[in-house]
Order: structure tokens, then C-alpha cells, then sequence
């Protein structure tokens, strides 16, 4: 994590904080245990850890606590969420907030949100290699941004997004040029300014195959596949 994003986690605890912890968190007796429950309470907000959330990032507010509990502990479910230190998928957490109708809350609460998500996904795009589908559909949707996700994402040809990049075409641009379902909640603008911003990255992408043709052949080979998907997809008619 950068020191950007750990100001924007350190915000988003001090604008939820005004949510207490309860003494006693409802859940479902059928699939909340007493250990559930106490695991909330075991430790300070700020050290509670993937055990200890799992199971209440999984089941908040359907069959365990409320939105204002939610709230409580959102800080700290999105900051082991960046550190990838939550056994929970990224799209279910994500998912709770719009199950908690987030674009309800108070505006400055929506805010500190947003802001979080859009350099979570800068941070991961440039310092993770793997491009992560999940995780940039669920921001994207969220956002409804897509300018500024692609302004901070960096595909310069040693970099960790051009890899990246190189991935999301070879394995994912198909789907997206015919509307997978991956990509059903996306509007025909945010699909446009997409493949508009991939086709224009050719030329960068023919440079990236030169730069590792003698020393990464195996990138060096995707780049050459990406190239030839983006020629032939861009023949087809427009989706």
C-alpha cells in the first residue's frame, strides 16, 4: 500500500467513526454463531483481522447486523481488502455496498468511498501483475468513471500495467468487444471509451513486442497475440 492510499483508509475510518460498536450484533441463529459474534468484539476495529471479518464481511446486513453496523467496521473490511488480507472476494464486499444502497448515504460518506476505490484500483493495476477482471468490473460499475481510471492506469512498456494490459486484451478484450456477461452492467459509453482507449494502445503494444523480443520471450509472445486480437476484432462490425 502507498502512502495515497493509506490517507484515504486513514479518512474513511474517521468518516465512519461516527457509527459506535454495538454490544450485541444481530444475526441469524442458524448460520451466525456466538464465536461470530464475539470475534467482532475481540480487538480494537483497527486490529481485526481476516478470522475475525470474514464471516460478517460475508453475511452483513442479509443475516448478520445492520447497515449501521456495516458502516462500523467498513474501514477496516476495505483496508485488509487493498492489503489482500480478507479471505472474502472483492466483488462480495463490494457487492455489500450496494445491498447497504451506499448511494443512499450521506453524500461525504459516498465520497470517502469512491475516492478509496478509484486509487485501490490505481494502486493495483500499476503494483500487481495479474490483471484482476473482478476487481476492475466492481469499481468500474461503481465509479461510472471510467476517465479517471484510465487516466492513473501507467502502460509505459517496462511497467507493471503494460503487462497488465497485455493481459486484459489476450484474455479478456473478446468478452468485452460482445458484451460478455461479465460486462452486462456497463452502458455503451463506458464500453466505447474503453475499446477506443485499448485500440489506441497498438502502437505502444507493437513497441512493447520489440523491447522483449530478446528478453521476455514468453511477454513478448502475448504482446504479438493482443496485436493480432485487436486487428482482427477491430474488422468485426460494431457491437
Amino acid at each position: 500500500m502507498n502512502k495515497k492510499l493509506e490517507r484515504i483508509i486513514k479518512d474513511l475510518y474517521q468518516t465512519f467513526s461516527i457509527y459506535p460498536l454495538k454490544g450485541n450484533i444481530e444475526g441469524c441463529p442458524c448460520c451466525v454463531s456466538n464465536s461470530d459474534k464475539s470475534n467482532l468484539h475481540s480487538k480494537p476495529l483497527k486490529e481485526l483481522n481476516s478470522e475475525d471479518l470474514s464471516r460478517f464481511s460475508f453475511k452483513a446486513m442479509s443475516t448478520f447486523g445492520g447497515v449501521d453496523d456495516f458502516k462500523h467496521f467498513l474501514p477496516r473490511i476495505l483496508e485488509l481488502s487493498v492489503n489482500d488480507e480478507l479471505d472474502v472476494d472483492e466483488f462480495i464486499v463490494l457487492g455489500k455496498l450496494d445491498y447497504g444502497k451506499w448511494n443512499d448515504w450521506p453524500v461525504n460518506e459516498q465520497e470517502s468511498i469512491r475516492e478509496l476505490l478509484l486509487h485501490w484500483w490505481c494502486f493495483q493495476i500499476n503494483n500487481k501483475s495479474g490483471f484482476d477482471l473482478f476487481l476492475f468490473v466492481e469499481i468500474a460499475k461503481k465509479l461510472n468513471d471510467f476517465t479517471k481510471m484510465l487516466d492513473c492506469w501507467e502502460t509505459a512498456v517496462e511497467s507493471i500495467g503494460f503487462v497488465n494490459l497485455i493481459e486484459f486484451i489476450e484474455f479478456h478484450f473478446s468478452n468485452l468487444t460482445y458484451g460478455a456477461e461479465e460486462f452486462k452492467e456497463w452502458n455503451k459509453k463506458q464500453l466505447n471509451e474503453f475499446k477506443m482507449w485499448i485500440n489506441l494502445k497498438s502502437g505502444l503494444i507493437e513497441k512493447g513486442f520489440f523491447h522483449y523480443e530478446s528478453l521476455d520471450k514468453s511477454l513478448a509472445e502475448s504482446a504479438s497475440n493482443a496485436l493480432y486480437i485487436l486487428e482482427v476484432l477491430s474488422k468485426q462490425p460494431n457491437q
